[in-house]
């Protein structure tokens, strides 16, 4: 059985499901040791697959298929070892690849584990790529130009979960608002949850307005308020209003005991209605998986910053919306040796998918033009988008290096640097 990227993702995350759902529960046949090393192992896993950077490759990366092959051998081994060996895997609730089959047959963990094992073993060497030597030679054959859009193609991955989601609108690049959805069963209470808000932060806002607080302060609250009473763009709210509450902590001196009072009841309220939603906790479980560092985020500030001033000077091409909303995630972080996980991880994935934006833009014009379908105003935003690109490559680069689940921005600069 050989599989794709995607449906080779969508095994591993089923197998996961099913052994969380019995390394986790307390009546399972595990020793205290047994269940801390699975665990531990099994989230080794997770954190891998999910950081895979393949995107919709029909290749895979070395050095990640090599990872998952090496965790999942070690899987087996503790699962081979331990009391559940012979114990009936946990199928899931729904699902159609070949590992729910098999746990609907009642299939026991170790023959699971060697079945993903044995999966993984058998991809086909001239389906795995390493991701260093993905790259353009330096040619000028019409023949070999026009294998770019498709390289940049299988490299490029979709749009991730993030505070802020790119698309080419009328010529010009543009935010994506997202509609804020709920969980179907608690829609009802949740938007009587964002209705009392509004009027909760309306309130707020007035008592400020007429109070000494900051003026730059206030601006970040009442952008706060526009983007809750909008009922778009969930992961978004939730990054502002935890750098109001960062914020908060600095200016409270400044505010009445009333005013401070009702202001850090609101923002929490805020953050309990934002955790309602699937799309904010899947958000902080991805945050909750990469570990970064100050300088990480101090160049991605740098990025955004230069971009976002670059940006303004070009209103042909770009949305002023968008210069507006990289300094607002970006000014979210007051001080990047103290910020959070998840402010950290916002701004990194709203330039990951920025570039993504950029990056697809070129690589769809590149094969327009290999079909000579292109027109002026289409090769100019690509033009714009590409110089953009190439401008900040070396900061890129260093990013992409330092942060899991990047790689694909090296290798895709790479072809973008030897087509110029």
């Amino acid at each position: 059985m050989t599989v794709s990227p995607k449906e080779l993702r969508d095994e591993l995350n089923d197998f996961i499901r099913s052994c969380r759902a019995t390394f986790d529960r307390k009546s399972a046949p595990l020793s205290l040791d047994e269940r801390i090393n699975l665990s531990t192992t099994l989230d080794t896993l997770r954190v891998i697959t999910r950081q895979a950077g393949w995107g919709r490759s029909p290749f895979y990366f070395t050095d990640e298929l090599a990872s998952i092959l090496n965790t999942a051998r070690t899987l087996r081994e503790l699962i081979g070892k331990s009391s559940i060996r012979n114990v009936k895997a946990t199928p899931p609730s729904h699902g159609t690849t070949e590992t729910v089959h098999l746990l609907q047959r009642g299939i026991a963990y170790y023959d699971l584990a060697d079945f993903l094992v044995m999966l993984v073993e058998g991809i086909p060497p001239d389906k795995v790529i390493d991701v260093g030597d993905l790259q353009l030679s330096l040619v000028d054959d019409e023949e070999e130009q026009e294998l770019i859009p498709d390289r940049l193609a299988h490299i490029v991955p979709a749009q991730k979960i993030s505070p802020v989601r790119f698309t080419v609108l009328n010529g010009l690049l543009a935010i994506a608002h997202t509609p804020a959805e709920p969980v179907a069963e608690d829609r009802n209470g949740t938007l009587s949850a964002r209705s009392s808000l509004i009027e909760r932060g309306k309130e707020i806002l007035e008592e400020l307005r007429a109070s000494n607080c900051d003026r730059r302060f206030l601006s970040e609250l009442t952008a706060l308020q526009g983007n809750l009473e909008s009922s778009y763009d969930i992961v978004q709210l939730g990054i502002i209003n935890l750098g109001c509450d960062d914020q908060r902590k600095a200016f409270e001196a400044e505010l009445s005991t009333a005013i401070a009072t009702k202001l850090r009841s609101h923002l929490t309220s805020i953050s309990m209605y934002v955790a309602q939603f699937p799309e904010w906790q899947k958000f902080v479980e991805n945050a909750a998986a990469v570990e970064l560092n100050e300088e990480d985020v101090r160049r991605s500030q740098s990025i955004v910053h230069q971009l976002a001033s670059d940006f303004e000077g070009r209103p042909d091409a770009i949305d002023p919306e968008v210069p507006r909303t990289l300094r607002m995630i970006s000014d979210a972080i007051s001080d990047p040796a103290q910020a959070g996980k998840r402010l950290s991880f916002a701004l990194i994935r709203t330039v990951e998918n920025l570039c993504i934006s950029l990056i697809e833009t070129v690589s769809k014009f590149s094969q327009e033009t290999v079909i000579k379908s292109s027109k002026m105003g289409s090769f100019a935003l690509a033009t714009t988008f590409s110089a953009f690109i190439l401008k900040y490559t070396g900061a890129l680069t260093a990013l992409s290096d330092g942060v899991p689940g990047m790689g694909w921005l090296k290798s895709a600069l790479e072809i973008m640097m030897k087509s110029v």
